[in-house]
């Protein structure tokens, strides 16, 4: 399974349920990524979305944990469930710290992956974003 997620310098992901920012480049970023066959992602994120045609996201209750071409993009949903059939880890990381009450539950490094890439990239919200690649 391959999960997605994006947190601030503190490893915040939301605050009372509402996402602590959002950057319209950081998600065509997340949509270059064509290697994902299908990109799932919660009602709630549908919004993020929206003004894209991409027919490979899916918008869905339940994230399938068996698809090893698909994307599982998290934004308040409980990640840790997935932790054992998790084998790639795509993090976009703000470089800010925001108020959050939901944090990525851990650090990739200390559970067993390997970073393969990290890319600094403008958004349009923020000056800086860093996409962070982590495989187990």
């Amino acid at each position: 399974m391959n999960i997605c997620a994006i947190i601030d310098e503190r490893g915040g992901m939301s605050f009372f349920g509402k996402r602590q920012s959002r950057d319209k480049l950081l998600v065509e970023r997340l949509l270059s990524h064509k290697e994902y066959k299908r990109i799932y992602i919660s009602p709630y994120s549908e919004p993020l979305f929206s003004e894209y045609q991409d027919k490979r996201v899916c918008v869905t209750e339940s994230f399938p944990s068996d698809e090893e071409d698909a994307l599982c993009f998290f934004e308040i949903d409980d990640i840790s469930k997935f932790d054992e059939h998790t084998t790639q880890i795509l993090l976009y990381k703000w470089n800010r710290h925001y108020p959050s009450d939901k944090k990525f539950p851990y650090d990739p490094s200390k559970r067993g992956y390997t970073l393969l890439s990290s890319v600094d990239f403008k958004g349009n919200s923020h000056d800086n974003i860093t996409e962070e690649i982590w495989t187990k």
